[in-house]
């Protein structure tokens, strides 16, 4: 048994040295990961926070975009309802101003047949 342990040494060191620089490598390649792990975490937080920024500038922006444009249309809404009520109130002001002479042609007409009426009857009171 010793002769075999003796003549099995070199296989045994060989082995132990082999399984340790695996063992070795095998450590080295897991640190070497979770450092890439961590690097790459860092890295995706890092561009997961400039996309948020650019996503609160980019909304900031479309509002204010947004308000200035509700505004003009605001504005524009109100010129056009003031030039309409303009108009209308123009068109309601001829309307009653032709409304008014028609009125007044009316009562001249009307005094017209009036009299017209008065002689009429005053001709038919004289013949009898």
């Amino acid at each position: 048994m010793v002769k075999h342990i003796r003549d099995a040494w070199p296989v045994i060191l060989i082995f132990g040295t082999i399984m340790g620089a695996a063992w070795t490598a095998a450590w080295n390649v897991r640190g070497f990961l979770t450092t890439r792990i961590e690097t790459s975490e860092t890295h995706l937080r890092a561009e997961l926070a400039r996309s948020e920024e650019g996503l609160r500038v980019e909304i900031v922006q479309s509002e204010a975009r947004l308000r200035t444009e509700i505004a003009q249309s605001e504005a524009r809404l109100r010129t056009e309802m003031t030039r309409s009520e303009a108009r209308l109130a123009a068109r309601m002001a001829q309307s009653e101003a032709s409304l008014t002479g028609q009125m007044a042609e009316l009562t001249v007409q009307i005094g017209e047949i009036r009299q017209l009426l008065v002689e009429h009857l005053r001709d038919h009171a004289d013949i009898e």
